[in-house]
């Protein structure tokens, strides 16, 4: 196709965004946006780094080896329909074809956008990584929440059949919890190889586990193995981190799968603070009086953003906890908590908009989940009626800048919706609104 004719298509692409989902932005400026995409389109998918004008843009792409990464060898995708939106009610979906590469670019004004992709026949969404932002929404499409910003946004698809989901979590007692789930053939025999550093003291150490399970009728597997030693003592400030290309890999029926990216435990401080302003909020009860059994999934998460608009680029640093307190039959008390991790959030200059997302719904609005303790002794209930108390500690550039803050939690076995972990992106259920979409509580000015 030559340049000439598909700058034409652009200009008609963009007169109608204009006289249809698009006719409240200004004209002018949308329709010179979408014109350049021409001179884009026709570069190579690997070769695009950047929007052209601003927006969304990305590749969709075959993921050979299911590890939500981009790599050598890997092809996109060609003529996958996607579907970008802000209300998402019919009214102002704008939707943009994969090219002959499988890369996809619209122009929109910044701010928050869903992104849906029909997942192509036959396969399944990647794990959630740097090249893959979507997950399963139950119906059909991998779905993202993103910002548009001009930066790329890549949606990868590996064959469906074969997927394996691990997540480690480790304590300041030295020991780790490995949990693996996943699909593959009915019945097969089931392997998984999981490998990561451990680093204390300036020293590393590397952790190895196999574990051996066995595939249902379904082909779908999931174990759970707790009290795994760690190594160093967990004295101090103890670091996880993986190995080039994955920390998983696992075998099905004689064939393995290499490569796969494992959810490391977060940073441990060991009788060590870590640095950095501190703050809490709540007791808060924005979901009710809960009963909580042992072994209820229970996630936190929270968003912030700058108080004034008027702030450089920045990196915000943010290492948080959630604290259930509860009452027990008998009349006793206690609390136990679910440690939700650190992230780092990168915040565009000047940028007031709620971070990671303001979107309830979005799997990026939480930041940790973990398993409720026997804490009324084995098979009795936990009366949660005080609500939780989510504890931070901020680390960001010294820049005087102000951030309001609020959180949210949700065990959706307490709310009769099945136990439910609002991260499992492989679990159709946590995209229902009525299962993960949990209130915020209140806004807290920066303390």
């Amino acid at each position: 196709m030559s340049q000439e004719i598909r700058q034409t298509e652009l200009r008609t692409k963009a007169q109608q965004l204009l006289e249809g989902p698009l006719k409240h932005i200004r004209g002018v400026a949308l329709a010179a946006a979408l014109v350049p995409l021409a001179s884009l389109a026709a570069a190579p998918a690997s070769a695009q780094t950047a929007c052209a004008s601003g927006g969304v843009c990305g590749v969709v792409f075959n993921d050979a080896n299911n590890n939500g990464l981009l790599e050598t060898g890997e092809t996109g995708i060609a003529g996958i329909k996607l579907t970008v939106c802000q209300l998402c009610n019919g009214t102002d979906n704008m939707d943009v074809y994969t090219d002959a590469n499988g890369f996809y670019s619209l122009f929109v004004p910044g701010g928050t956008y869903t992104i849906a992709v029909p997942i192509p026949t036959g396969t399944q969404p990647s794990p959630l990584n740097t090249d893959n932002v979507g997950a399963s929404n139950g119906l059909g499409s991998s779905v993202a929440t993103v910002q548009a910003r001009g930066l790329p946004t890549n949606f990868g698809f590996a064959a469906a059949g074969h997927a394996l989901n691990v997540t480690i979590t480790a304590t300041c007692a030295c020991e780790y919890t490995v949990s693996a789930s996943g699909s593959t053939d009915a019945n097969a025999v089931v392997g998984i190889d999981i490998g990561f550093n451990v680093i204390q003291n300036g020293v590393t150490y590397v952790v190895s586990k196999r574990i051996d399970t066995n595939a249902d009728a379904n082909g779908n597997f999931s174990v759970t193995i707790a009290g795994n030693p760690l190594p160093g003592g967990c004295v101090g400030v103890v670091e996880f981190s993986g190995f080039a290309g994955g920390e998983a890999s696992f075998t099905f029926n004689g064939a393995t799968r290499a490569s796969i990216p494992a959810n490391l435990p977060s940073t441990l401080f060991c009788n060590t603070p870590p640095p950095g302003k501190t703050f809490d909020i709540g007791p808060s009860s924005m979901e009710g009086h809960l009963l909580i059994r042992q072994g209820d999934w229970v996630s936190g998460g929270y968003s912030f953003k700058f108080a004034s608009g008027s702030h450089p680029a920045s990196t915000v640093k943010v290492s948080s906890t959630l604290t259930i307190p509860f009452r027990c039959s008998d009349g006793t008390s206690g609390k136990f908590v679910i440690n939700l991790g650190t992230q780092n959030v990168s915040v565009p200059a000047n940028n007031t908009d709620w971070q990671p997302t303001g979107d309830a719904n979005s799997v990026l609005s939480w930041a940790g989940s973990g398993q409720a303790p026997a804490g009324c002794g084995p098979g009795n209930v936990m009366d949660n009626s005080k609500g939780a108390i989510f504890e931070a500690t901020i680390q960001n550039p010294d820049n005087g800048a102000l951030l309001n803050w609020r959180f949210k939690y949700r065990d959706p076995n307490a709310k009769g919706k099945g136990n439910v972990n609002c991260l499992d992106t492989t679990d159709p259920r946590r995209n229902k609104a009525d299962v993960c979409g949990a209130s915020w509580s209140e806004t807290v000015k920066d303390p």
